[in-house]
């Protein structure tokens, strides 16, 4: 469980639309963060959350991107990005550090 809920981070070989859709198939029920890559070449990103979560997925991305190249965007619920060089692990890697660096300025969740 992390911070501002239960994280599904994977590589997944699939398109943007199938990330999409599974990403927002998990988060789907209250209390999940997806991070999704795809295992394609440069590789895709799609960051997801719950309703409840209020960690922005939008800036999860932005960090990826900033970090490691690539463009995105999206909103605080459903973000992507794209046309980034790094191999697919160090990109997933990279969003679940975002996502503690984002957390912990956010503080813990609300009870």
């Amino acid at each position: 469980t992390h911070a501002r809920g239960r994280l599904v981070a994977r590589v997944i070989d699939e398109d943007a639309s199938g990330l999409k859709a599974l990403a927002s198939a998990l988060t789907s029920a209250p209390g999940f963060i997806a991070i999704l890559v795809s295992g394609s070449s440069p590789a895709l990103v799609v960051v997801a959350r719950s309703k409840d979560v209020t960690v922005s997925c939008h800036e999860i991305v932005l960090a990826v991107t900033k970090r490691l190249g690539g463009r995105g965007g999206g909103t605080a619920d459903l973000a992507q990005g794209g046309g980034m060089p790094a191999p697919s692990a160090s990109i997933l890697e990279t969003a679940r550090q975002s996502l503690d660096a984002l957390s912990q300025q956010t503080g813990p969740p609300p009870r």
